[in-house]
């Protein structure tokens, strides 16, 4: 190129500020355009120790610098900075990403904020309120501190709430200012606006505003409206509105009343067995003398309040092989054997009714024979001196047991009613037989005095 030419230009571009090098048209609006297809520009490049010398440099002041942390460093107006690479999280993905240093947040202490419409549909908070909110409108109007919810509008209505923590579309929606409330499950609580719940279940709690309550399973509890303290364990359980302290396990078990505990529905309950056989089938395995591994114990723990057990016997137990027993913290009271026998304070009953100890009652029945054969005609009744003779020889009636017997084995009593009334006849017969002797000697005496 001539050189008159280049200065003719060159004079043309420093009359506009235009300065082209590689280039004869450079941009307008640079005042240097720098244009090359097959080199670079190079940058001064210099050590830190060098950087560092430069006096008194001006913001925006560019170099290369070769040593320690190599690379491209401006003056920011205080101080060189690197100039490095960013890299923007991508609407497809990324790749190469390092997770030491990449990251999706806040660098400072600020929450931060999720948004789908441009509303609100998560937060993290950093510091006070200490809430966690994922989901759109969940945690909406939130004041309160140390909730968490996840879901689609799950404690939506949430404002100065406390520690509640709610998972599931509509979960905890329409609490307030309830605290300490846990909700997991579609709908779970939706209508809550009690304390200290805890509602696991799809629609379990849905309808309820009592506190202190805890259910357990699908559509549990979805429609007691009110009541505290309530228990409900499985599908569909429920609790009359208002109840308190009540409990109800097993899918639709009721509980209608407070203070009470309902299994299941119409189920049988076994405590001890798989496979109860009973609406209560108590199963265990005992072979010491009292143990308790097949007992029910009754107990009052007021003042002199006592322990009652009642056992399935076992060969080695006190309680009779095969039999039952009912007794307190002193002894066996009742005694029932494989037989049938019964022990009211005997262990061991002979009988179908061993009693230690006095009976008393208003009646007693006792079925057996009876003796108004004594009153037939041809009855051989035994003379009166034989009757003397036997009395003397024995020291007791006929037919009637000595003491001896009664003291070593007690008295039948229907046997001995038998016989009693037996001898009551007898007796009958001989005042009979004695009024007529008498009579007979009257009417002789009497003949005598007339004559």
């Amino acid at each position: 190129m001539d050189c008159s030419l280049l200065t003719l230009q060159a004079r043309k571009l420093f009359l506009h500020h235009l300065v082209g090098i590689g280039t004869s048209s450079p941009a307008a609006s640079s005042i240097l355009d720098v244009t090359s297809t097959t080199k670079g520009m190079l940058i001064p490049r210099m050590t830190k120790t060098q950087r560092d010398a430069i006096i008194t440099p001006v913001e925006g002041l560019l170099i290369y610098q070769t040593n320690s942390t190599a690379g491209f460093y401006y003056y920011n107006g205080s101080g060189w900075t690197a100039v490095t690479s960013k890299k923007g999280w991508q609407l497809q993905g990324n790749s190469d990403t390092d997770p030491a240093t990449n990251f999706i947040g806040t660098t400072d202490a600020h929450p931060l904020i999720f948004k789908v419409n441009n509303l609100q549909a998560g937060k993290i908070d950093y510091a006070s309120p200490y809430s966690t909110s994922f989901g759109y409108q969940t945690l909406k109007s939130n004041l309160g501190s140390s909730n968490s919810g996840f879901g689609y509008e799950a404690l939506f209505s949430n404002t100065t709430g406390t520690t509640n923590t709610a998972v599931g579309e509509f979960a905890g929606k329409s609490n307030v200012s309830g605290a300490g409330n846990s909700f997991l499950g579609y709908n779970s609580g939706q209508l809550a606006t009690g304390s200290s719940n805890t509602f696991i279940g799809s629609n379990s709690g849905q309808e309820n505003t009592g506190s202190s309550n805890t259910f357990i399973g699908s559509g549990a509890g979805q429609f007691s409206t009110s009541g505290s303290s309530i228990t409900l364990l499985g599908y569909n359980t429920a609790a009359s509105g208002g109840v308190t302290n009540a409990t109800a396990l097993g899918a639709n078990a009721l509980a209608q009343a407070s203070n009470c505990i309902v299994l299941g529905n119409g189920a049988s309950v076994g405590i001890g067995s798989n496979a109860p056989a009973a609406l209560l089938h108590v199963q265990g395995s005992e072979l010491t003398g009292n143990g308790k591994n097949a007992c029910i114990e009754i107990a009052n723990t007021a003042l002199n309040g006592g322990n009652w057990y009642m056992r399935a016997g076992a060969t080695g137990t006190n309680t009779p092989a095969g039999g039952f027993s009912i007794a307190d913290d002193h002894a066996y009271r009742l005694c029932i054997d494989s037989s049938g026998n019964i022990g009211i304070g005997v262990m061991n009953p002979n009988n179908k009714l061993d009693v230690c100890g006095t009976i008393r009652s208003k009646e007693v029945r006792v079925e057996a024979g009876w003796c108004d054969y004594v009153f037939e005609r041809n009855y051989p009744l035994m003379p009166l001196n034989e009757l003397k003779q036997y009395i003397n020889t024995f020291s007791h009636l006929p037919e009637i047991p000595p003491a001896s017997q009664v003291e070593s084995e007690g008295l039948n009593i229907g046997e001995n009613s038998v016989a009693m009334m037996k001898k009551i006849e007898e007796l009958t017969l001989y005042v009979i037989q004695q009024d007529k002797e008498i009579k007979d000697l009257q009417s002789q005496i009497d003949l005598i005095k007339k004559n």
